[in-house]
């Protein structure tokens, strides 16, 4: 997870991006009520292309844990049309 500043879209991994440097992975961190932050993917394609849909995020808030499910589609192809 990184600090909330805004959109980040990077085709290349890693991507330049300097707010990376201060990440921590999502499972298991405690985030306090009010703290805004980001969740950075990683997709890799494997030996075929592929397609994933939305990310899972199971989280707990006093106690009683929920699931939420993005929107976020990724195409992993050959190359793009």
């Amino acid at each position: 997870m990184i600090a909330n500043t805004g959109a980040i879209i990077a085709a290349e991994y890693p991507p330049a991006i300097p707010e990376l440097e201060d990440r921590v992975p999502a499972r298991g961190t405690t985030v306090k009520a009010g703290d805004p932050l980001s969740v950075a993917v990683i997709v890799e394609r494997g030996e075929a292309p592929g397609h994933a849909e939305g990310i899972r995020v199971v989280y707990e808030v006093a106690g009683v844990e929920s699931v939420a499910i993005g929107g976020m589609q990724y195409d992993l192809v050959d190359r793009c049309s």
